[in-house]
């Protein structure tokens, strides 16, 4: 794909873009820098875009999956940031305790691999990306009921998981 091909095919699709990043992260700043990010690795891929049905569909993609690892990994510095905190300034007892919980956090991040699809997506986007569910409904393209469904049978789902997990 060409410089020219890429700037008629995908630069157009940039505000939809933002607007999913900015639903998203709740910040301009970093809305527009997933946005830098989603088209420097949409450039990098050009010669493999050449054949793309939908390049809106394909961009929003891609958007929503950076802006989800950006989330991820704000969560993860965020939770890093303050058992250190905690590591420091607890007795024993406490550290015994954190160590615990980040155990079962890391079990219920396996078992939530297991869910379906569509639960794990909403799961993620209400309980990771903190979306409310209109937000997820105009990511995901679901209804507000139907997203709300999905989200309930998926804790319910991993309640069943964790306790077979442990039981």
């Amino acid at each position: 794909m060409t410089a020219t091909e890429f700037k008629k095919q995908l630069l157009p699709h940039y505000r939809r873009m933002y607007a999913v990043a900015m639903t998203m992260l709740h910040n301009s700043d970093d809305a527009s820098d997933m946005v830098q990010e989603a088209f420097t690795k949409l450039w990098e891929k050009r010669d493999e875009l050449q054949n793309i049905d939908n390049p809106e569909a394909y961009c929003v993609t891609v958007i929503k999956r950076i802006c989800i690892d950006r989330i991820r990994n704000y969560n993860e510095q965020t939770c890093d940031y303050m058992e250190q905190t905690n590591l420091m300034t607890n007795d024993a007892d406490d550290i015994r305790k954190i160590i615990e919980g980040r155990e079962k956090l890391q079990i219920v991040k396996a078992l939530i691999n297991n869910l379906p699809e569509q639960q794990r997506n909403i799961l993620k986007l209400r309980a990771i990306g903190e979306c409310t569910f209109e937000e997820i409904q105009k990511l995901t393209g679901l209804s507000n009921v139907n997203a709300r469904t999905l989200l309930s049978r998926a804790r319910r789902r991993l309640k069943e998981l964790y306790n077979n997990y442990i039981g």
